[in-house]
């Protein structure tokens, strides 16, 4: 039995067992660092729609493909954690970017009994920031990184440590009074979710998970305004400013849409910020221009040439570079 709920553990865990090509802007992990998971699509067997219902849970990412043997050896591990833990704070949830019919297939086959979900785009991948297959990321409530290594050690015991004091109960099958919340995050709208999180909190006698979410909601947003923020301070201003939009609009009501308006405010009047703004636009144009022939693939890198002097040293000059060096620009 794990220890008894007393606050908010949320833990991510991600397993990635294929060689993938690393975003340059993304950081290798590191103890100690933040870090927040992009959103999944497409979950099966949980009732679940997003990472964001997983607030207050201890979560399991295992990053898997279907042609690894590992991952399929793997298999009586993950499920036996599932049915061990899943009543006592452990989220579990397997990620894959491969398309739903192969993986769904593969599950079917193998006896897969606990959640999966997709990551087409490999947002999820990328944000691990590592070229080195497989690891463990182990994330605690405070949204950094608490192991990063061999999956292989991330036990029963290291999951317990987590968990202890997490949410024992998926958001999905609390009481019906709950269901505010639950719409809330499930639509991404923080600002609701706290909401009525707020009116069971007035409560003469509030349910302990009520608070229990209030506090991992509030290390969520937390958590997104220092990625924000990060962004901004690497000079990916349109990261930035997509970034601080997004939490302008999820938390209407919250004063983290205040503080978002107030970084989309300071960014619209800050001179670097919108020179860089601009860079990243025209480079945008040009990844847009034609390049089906070999004279309109010339044209193009005459024009890339001379963008890169113009904009030598700047943060989109260098993802032109990535870009430039992986063949796609």
């Amino acid at each position: 039995m794990i220890g008894p709920v007393v606050l908010v553990r949320a833990a991510l865990v991600a397993f990635i067992f294929a060689a993938v090509p690393v975003d340059a802007r993304a950081q290798t992990l590191r103890v100690g660092m933040p870090f927040e998971p992009p959103q999944l699509e497409q979950f099966r067997k949980t009732a679940a729609r997003g990472t964001a219902e997983f607030v207050g849970r201890a979560v399991l990412y295992e990053y898997f493909t279907t042609g690894d043997q590992q991952c399929v050896l793997s298999i009586p591990h993950f499920n036996r954690l599932h049915r061990k833990f899943s009543k006592e704070g452990l989220q579990l949830v397997a990620v894959s970017f491969e398309p739903p019919g192969l993986v769904d297939a593969w599950a079917e086959e193998k006896g897969v009994e606990h959640p999966y979900a997709f990551d087409p785009d490999k947002r999820f991948l990328r944000a691990c920031g590592t070229p080195r297959v497989p690891f463990a990321v182990l994330v605690d409530a405070n949204g950094k990184v608490a192991y990063f290594g061999d999956p292989g050690k991330v036990t029963e015991e290291k999951i317990q440590q987590i968990a202890g004091v997490a949410l024992r109960v998926p958001l999905s099958e609390l009481p019906e009074k709950f269901d505010g919340v639950k719409r809330g995050l499930a639509d991404v709208d923080y600002g609701a979710a706290m909401k009525a999180l707020l009116v069971l909190l007035a409560e003469k006698d509030p349910p302990i998970e009520a608070k229990m979410l209030r506090d991992g909601l509030q290390v969520l947003l937390d958590g997104s305004f220092r990625s924000a923020d990060r962004l901004a301070a690497t000079g990916d201003w349109a990261g930035a400013k997509a970034a601080y939009t997004r939490l302008q609009k999820t938390c209407a009501g919250l004063v983290e849409e205040r503080l978002a308006r107030d970084r989309l405010l300071n960014l619209g009047n800050n001179p670097a910020a919108q020179k860089g703004l601009r860079q990243q636009r025209e480079l945008e144009e040009l990844q847009a221009l034609p390049a089906g022939t070999e004279d309109d693939r010339k044209k193009r890198a005459a024009k890339v040439d001379a963008w890169l002097t113009e904009n030598a040293g700047s943060f989109a000059a260098k993802r032109a570079l990535e870009l430039r060096k992986a063949g796609k620009l």
